[in-house]
């Protein structure tokens, strides 16, 4: 059983970004493919969930930002800013799991971006 961020039908599967390296000149944010939004690494949570390393005792919380992307595009009929219901399923060592679901934004700036590009540019 692995922890991990599960996505309706027709949207792609999630994956963690891994943790920023410390030759990348981004670092210490975490920061999405393409040039995307970042998150500075003491606010993202994702080691807790990428490492098997990290554990929460019982009764102690984390607060922060997961931060995740696909490879494949989320479909073009979910439009820009519509929300995503995905569940977040967390296993403790005792193999118990616990779920929660969030709506997630569906951001297309960087989609939106190259098109206006791509449209001005056939204008000249």
């Amino acid at each position: 059983m692995r922890n991990g961020v599960h996505t309706p039908g027709g949207v792609p599967k999630l994956s963690l970004l891994p943790a920023p390296r410390k030759s990348a000149a981004h670092y210490p944010h975490y920061r999405f493919p393409d040039h995307g939004p970042y998150y500075d690494q003491e606010w993202v949570v994702n080691p807790f969930f990428a490492r098997c390393k990290s554990r929460l005792n019982r009764g102690d919380k984390i607060e922060g930002v997961l931060v995740a992307s696909s490879k494949e595009l989320i479909p073009l009929e979910i439009p820009h800013l519509a929300r995503v219901i995905v569940t977040l399923v967390v296993f403790d060592t005792r193999g118990n799991a616990f779920s929660a679901q969030f709506r997630l934004p569906v951001d297309r700036r960087a989609l939106i971006a190259r098109e206006r590009t791509t449209a001005s540019s056939q204008l000249k």
